[in-house]
């Protein structure tokens, strides 16, 4: 729009230019040469040389004033499409990129999702009877590393308390591996509570993994 009506002022512009310039040199001949009209062939060749001579390099003049602004106009309109080309391809690569890094963040999101689904299992794969207390150590390693490290790639509101109810799992868990090491009586409360706790933070990660 801008530019439409920069070209129609430039135009208004030239044609009172010309208008103008053509008035004057007329008007200035009529009025050096007693300003009547004479009926020799002569004089009107004479008046045709006088408005060709000086009316053609100012006409010139304009012309090439008018080309130059007109191939400035056009230039600038042109390097304005191409930086707005440039910056839609831009735009676009960078949504490419984002849906590709939010892909990949899923993918690593449900890998280590699968991997603590799997770990949790090992807790309540066996009967209390035949529970290996390695098995349980490997598995609370694991939710120690999970809780400092592999929390962070989910996008989760309550990250701290998350955080938490994992610390409080490993304390609950690393009690009941105490408790089968001293072979003390099985505690289905804490089993339990283990259960709970594991069922909560599965469902926490699962919501978070489909953000």
């Amino acid at each position: 729009m801008e530019h439409m009506r920069n070209n129609k002022n430039l135009q208004r512009i030239v044609i009172i230019a010309i208008v103008s310039i053509v008035i004057l040199v007329v008007g200035f001949y009529f009025y050096h040469f007693n300003g009547s009209i004479s009926q020799d062939s002569d004089s009107w060749s004479n008046f045709g040389n006088y408005i060709n001579g000086v009316l053609m390099p100012v006409l010139t003049a304009i012309n090439i004033y008018v080309f130059i602004k007109l191939t400035t106009e056009v230039s600038k309109l042109e390097e304005r499409r191409s930086e707005n080309a440039i910056s839609k391809e831009n735009e676009r690569i960078e949504r490419e990129m984002q849906h590709e890094r939010e892909i990949l963040l899923l993918q690593l999101r449900k890998q280590e999702l699968d991997v603590f689904i799997k770990q949790m299992n090992r807790i309540f794969d066996n009967s209390s009877d035949s529970i290996s207390i390695e098995s349980l150590q490997q598995v609370a390693d694991y939710l120690k590393s999970f809780g400092e490290t592999g929390l962070k790639w989910f996008n989760l509101e309550n990250y701290e308390i998350t955080k938490n109810e994992i610390n409080s799992m490993w304390v609950k868990l690393n009690r009941y591996i105490y408790n089968i090491q001293n072979n003390k009586a099985f505690d289905e409360e804490l089993f339990n509570k283990i259960y709970d706790t594991k069922a909560k933070l599965t469902n926490i990660l699962m919501e978070a993994t489909l953000k």
